[in-house]
Formats: C-alpha cells, structure tokens, sequence
C-alpha cells in the first residue's frame, strides 16, 4: 500500500502518447477521448468507480489506467501519484456538498431557510447521476476502513457543518438549552440528510424513485426540514416545561 501522509502534486514531463487498452471501461466512458484536461476529468471518474468499489488498497494505478484507457504514465502526469489521485478523487467529494458556513450562520435567517440550505447542500451529490454513486460507495469504504484522508479531508467538513448547525440552534433554543442536547439534536438532523446519501442503493432497490429525479429530492428535502423543525419545536416544548418546574 502507497503512503497516504499528503502528496505534493506536481508537472512532470508529459506522458506518452496514450494508448488504447483492451480493459473494459464502464458505459459512459466507451467514448473517443481528447488530452489534456479530459484525460485528467476521466483519470478522476475512473479513480471514483474503482476507489469507491475496491478501496485504496486493492485499487492499482495500472487498473484505474486500462479502465480509463489512458497511458499509465498520465496518473503521474497529472495527480503525481496513486496518492495524488486518491486526494483528488476525495476533493471532488467534499466538494460536491461543501456548505457556505458563513450564509449558513448569517444573523437573521428563518430557522426553516437555514435547515433547507443545509439539506440541500449535503443532498447535492445525489444530482449528479452515476458519479453520486461512484463518491458515495467511495466515502462508504472511508467509513469502513478510514485513511488519513478521511481525517484530512471529510471530518473537518462534517465538524465545520455540526458547529455552525450548533450554533443556529443555541441562537434559536436560548441560553437554558444544555450543550450536551443541542449536540445530540444537530447529530440527529445531520443523520436524516446523510442516510439517503450514504444508503442510496438501498433505497433505490427497496422504492424505486425516492431519488431518482430533482423533483423527488426536492420533496425529501422539504420532508426533512419538516421533520428538523418539529424535532426543535418538541425541544423548546421540553425547555420550556423544564424550566416551569
């Protein structure tokens, strides 16, 4: 296994022409392909799929090659290394449901509009077709068999979103809310968005349709933030009766 202690990317001598190899590749990439940037994006879809199937460990830089029938030199050329790849391939992960922090915690906002920002944000993947399901099964092998980049990459994000969703709700329960409550709330509605992100192919084998469409990921968007509103409705209803005794 290569070393995951962070890799500095650079621009080597570009590679060979690139070869045709006879490794089958999935549907959507049987296509004539250009250099340059294309190659990179492909390299990357590629890395998704077989990261997300195999893990990093049974994953080998020739094999993410054939798949993407590219040279094997371009992985050097263009990540630095299997390393390299793999960073990439997490970036585009978190990047695909990044939370603006700063709107999110923004003075003012109903508490509906904050938690349908929220929810938006972490169902953003699923948008995204076959690549949703590449990075999920990919973040799924970080959760089973976490790498430093999980540490490095995807538990700062999901920190970052727990404290700002922390302190919305402090600002909307009061003082009298006890910290160890409101942590355990915010868990709570971050789990409802990550359930369909984290078990879609589950949800897609026992109801077909839940998350197949925009407009369907827009009414379970708006279910969630439904369900997050009552769940901090019936919190202020046990401060308030708490604090009458």
């Amino acid at each position: 296994m290569e070393r995951l202690d962070g890799a500095t990317l650079r621009q080597p001598t570009a590679p060979a022409a690139e070869t045709r190899q006879t490794h089958a590749a999935p549907a959507d990439l049987r296509k004539p392909h250009a250099t340059g940037s294309h190659t990179r994006k492909r390299l990357l879809l590629v890395a998704l799929k077989l990261f997300g199937e195999r893990g990093y460990a049974n994953t080998s830089t020739r094999a993410i090659a054939q798949a993407a029938r590219v040279n094997i030199a371009s992985i050097s050329y263009y990540f630095d290394s299997k390393e390299g790849l793999y960073c990439a391939a997490l970036d585009q992960l978190v990047s695909a449901s990044r939370l603006d922090v700063s709107a999110f915690t923004a003075p003012g906002q109903p508490i509906g509009t904050l938690l349908h920002d929220l929810f938006s944000s972490l169902l953003a993947p699923l948008r995204k077709g076959r690549t949703a399901g590449f990075a999920v099964r990919l973040c799924l092998h970080e959760l089973i068999a976490p790498t430093p980049m999980c540490r490095d990459k995807i538990a700062p994000v999901i920190r970052d979103i727990h404290q700002a969703l922390v302190g919305v709700l402090c600002s909307h329960l009061g003082p009298s809310a006890a910290h160890e409550d409101v942590s355990r709330l915010a868990f709570t509605i971050l789990g409802m968005a990550l359930q369909p992100v984290m078990m879609r192919d589950v949800i897609d084998g026992i109801h077909p349709g839940l998350l197949q469409s925009d407009a369907a990921l827009d009414t379970w968007i708006t279910r969630m933030v439904e369900g997050s509103t009552a769940m901090i409705a019936a919190e202020q209803r046990r401060l308030a009766s708490s604090a009458a005794r």
